[in-house]
């Protein structure tokens, strides 16, 4: 069964993706959208100015929600020792 809450296979991608030309996935990585693309269209890459202007409380308590459930489980996992550097 899959899980709902995607923070820890996000959490695991970033530590890799950190790791740059040594991972194994690079080819990969450098496919992946840079972050001022114009293809990074969720919320999630939204600035805070940017999530004010879609005037829509759902969905930026939604991305609110999300960062904050990220940011814990990133917290747990470097307190563990367990995120990559």
């Amino acid at each position: 069964k899959e899980q709902s809450d995607p923070t820890l296979p996000a959490i695991n991608f970033l530590t890799t993706f950190v790791n740059g030309d040594s991972s194994p996935y690079a080819p990969y990585f450098a496919m992946i959208p840079k972050e001022d693309s114009g293809d990074c269209t969720t919320s999630d890459f939204f600035s805070e100015e940017e999530l004010a202007l879609l005037a829509c409380p759902p969905v930026v308590a939604e991305t609110h929600e999300r960062r904050e459930r990220m940011q814990r489980t990133w917290d747990q996992l470097e307190t563990e020792g367990r995120r990559g550097s």
